[in-house]
């Protein structure tokens, strides 16, 4: 193939027009003497890796087998939040109140009703039976109609790229086929259980987490706090791609409360830093889809583990999940909620959550506190590169729908997915950077408040206030080695 030829990812035409320069008098006034510290450490040694980290150009998938891209462990600046029975996070429950980190939920919160009307799973519906009635049907039908148009745009080298793009994206969602609840043969619960403590159990379940290939793993309880997050029904299997026969409906499953299982182990891993800077097509979609097929192996690895120690336990797979994984990331210590909607580590937004949960005697974390909040109200770089425009870019987050937060459009941004796939407020967030000690001393400066204007200018500087996303051959592993990866040649 010609490894010089332009496969530059679809992106609208208006980001290009915008302006890409800021006011460098207006950025010190702001930043003050340790901003510009700050921004002369991070442009003079931005990309130095640590050992241990996903090099950002190497090409790798996810990282090297066996080792997490980040510590296991919290920097300093990163607090934990008591978790009291009358709170969640710092604010106190109360009848008309709840809280989720720092996202207040109000009583007019609507729990979560039937797993299969989320996104994914009522456009896959939609998809294999052609039926285009109502909300997500007109969705799917829209996704599909933009697709064509771009696929037939494509010159032979891109469709080629697209071709190989869809193949993996298949193969890593056939997982969620055969790994849901009524394909997966269970391993039976050992008939004697491993006696260990709270505090033991759940030191060596998360080193087995991080043995595994896990970034991080937390605990948090599964208690009345948690009810609203938790499916009446749920998906028995929800992926998008092309298993199913047309006609094909998901029967559904009950959830039961009070719920089985007393704790959640919460385990996160990060999408492949390289390829989700892509932004959108072939490789950005393979990169997500292949973290989600390993979510379901770290899930029933799990799963398989603890049952083998003599405890119940259940590893919750995409797409047939009893509950909305966010909640649980936040409660656990994993992340805080952002301005995307999404759970955003310290170490970016590229975050995926695998739940097991189990009666095995665990420890609960405390969630966590890293600044987050304040910082998305003054960047937004995530809604103003959103390709799909269904961010919001309000300063301060409203209620809507029963808690604070900020406005998304579910719908456009699913109808972006189906189309293109699509990860660019992933890959702008100023948190998503490689583990590098420029990049660290950037996140411990913008947990500051008053710092974080500076900090999301520092961003701009580095990255671009528009970045168009980076062109996808040279990470393509289809390609031959010496394109992407010299060093396996």
């Amino acid at each position: 193939m010609n490894n010089g030829r332009n496969n530059k990812m679809l992106v609208k035409e208006k980001l290009n027009e915008r302006q890409k320069s800021f006011s460098r008098r207006d950025f010190l006034k702001i930043a003050g003497g340790a901003g510009i510290a700050g921004a002369v450490f991070a442009t003079t040694t931005a990309m130095t890796e640590v050992p241990g980290s996903n090099q950002d150009m190497i090409g790798s998938r996810l990282k090297d087998p066996y080792l997490p891209q980040y510590p296991s462990d919290y920097p300093w600046w990163v607090k934990e939040i008591d978790d009291t029975p009358n709170s969640l996070g710092t604010t106190e429950i109360v009848p008309s109140e709840l809280v989720l980190g720092a996202t207040k939920i109000y009583g007019k919160y609507q729990a979560f009703t039937d797993g299969r009307q989320d996104g994914f799973q009522a456009v896959g519906n939609a998809v294999t039976n052609q039926d285009w009635t109502g909300e997500w049907g007109q969705i799917a039908k829209d996704a599909v109609d933009n697709k064509n148009k771009w696929l037939a745009t494509l010159t032979p080298d891109q469709m080629y790229d697209y071709r190989f793009g869809t193949a993996m994206v298949m193969a890593s969602d056939h997982w969620h086929v055969n790994t849901s609840e009524n394909n997966w043969i269970k391993l039976p619960v050992a008939a004697t259980k491993v006696e260990l403590s709270a505090e033991e159990m759940t030191i060596k379940l998360k080193n087995v987490a991080h043995w595994f290939g896990v970034d991080q793993a937390r605990v948090c309880a599964i208690d009345d706090k948690m009810k609203p997050f938790f499916y009446k029904i749920a998906a028995t299997s929800g992926t998008l791609r092309g298993y199913r026969p047309k006609g094909w409906v998901d029967p559904g499953r009950p959830v039961a409360w009070p719920y089985p299982y007393k704790y959640a182990i919460v385990m996160s891993i990060f999408v492949s830093l390289p390829t989700h800077r892509a932004g959108v097509g072939p490789l950005a979609n393979a990169s997500t889809a292949t973290t989600c097929s390993d979510q379901d192996v770290f899930a029933k690895y799990m799963e398989s583990t603890i049952r083998g120690l003599g405890y119940e336990a259940y590893g919750m797979i995409i797409a047939d999940e009893d509950c909305c994984e966010t909640p649980f990331a936040v409660r656990a210590g994993l992340a805080e909620a952002g301005r995307i909607g999404l759970a955003i580590a310290p170490w970016g937004a590229g975050l995926r959550t695998v739940i097991v949960v189990t009666n095995a005697p665990l420890m609960p974390d405390k969630p966590i506190d890293f600044g987050l909040l304040e910082f998305c109200k003054v960047c937004g770089r995530c809604s103003k590169n959103c390709v799909a425009q269904v961010i919001g870019n309000d300063a301060e987050p409203t209620l809507i729908n029963g808690s604070y937060k900020w406005e998304y459009d579910g719908l456009k941004c699913m109808q972006q997915r189906t189309s293109y796939g699509c990860q660019f407020c992933v890959s702008v967030c100023p948190w998503s950077a490689p583990n590098t000690p420029a990049h660290d001393f950037g996140r411990f400066f913008a947990s500051i408040p008053a710092l974080a204007p500076a900090m999301v200018k520092i961003a701009e500087m580095s990255y671009g206030e528009y970045p168009r996303g980076k062109d996808a051959p040279p990470w393509q592993p289809w390609h031959s080695s010496d394109e992407w990866a010299p060093w396996r040649a």
